[in-house]
């Protein structure tokens, strides 16, 4: 869906820039409601949810099993379930490097390179077996 399509066929074109004095007429260009309470941008989205995004941060819930055999690896002795909720933060592992910096920069500290953006955790529990 185009929400703004009613506007778009009404663009301001290099011929109606003709006989101006626009230092940068290219800037000019394009659809000629946008900026108008009626155009719709990205910007009239975002602005009211921007207190709580976050750039390349994301939140993950893992689950986890695991169990204890006996030595001869016949007899389950002992099961467990855990749950952990980790968020992925935009910062690097190591801090020295600024988080807008490309991981294919050569002078990247080797641990971020090799273990990238900062995890936290934000909250582990262990499950009983019917919440599994």
């Amino acid at each position: 869906m185009d929400i703004n399509k009613d506007y778009r066929n009404l663009t301001i074109t290099d011929a109606d820039l003709a006989g101006t004095n626009y230092a940068f007429k290219k800037a000019a260009l394009g659809p000629r409601y946008q900026g108008s309470p009626a155009y719709i941008s990205q910007a009239d989205i975002l602005e009211p949810i921007a207190p709580v995004l976050n750039a390349r941060s994301d939140t993950f819930l893992i689950r986890s099993y695991g169990e204890a055999l006996s030595p001869d690896g016949k007899t389950v002795l002992a099961k467990a379930w855990c749950e952990a909720v980790v968020q992925r933060y935009p910062d690097y592992l190591n801090p020295q490097d600024k988080p807008e910096t490309p991981m294919t920069t050569p002078s990247l500290k080797p641990e971020n390179k090799i273990f990238g953006r900062r995890f936290i955790l934000k909250s582990f529990r262990w499950l009983s077996p019917n919440e599994t």
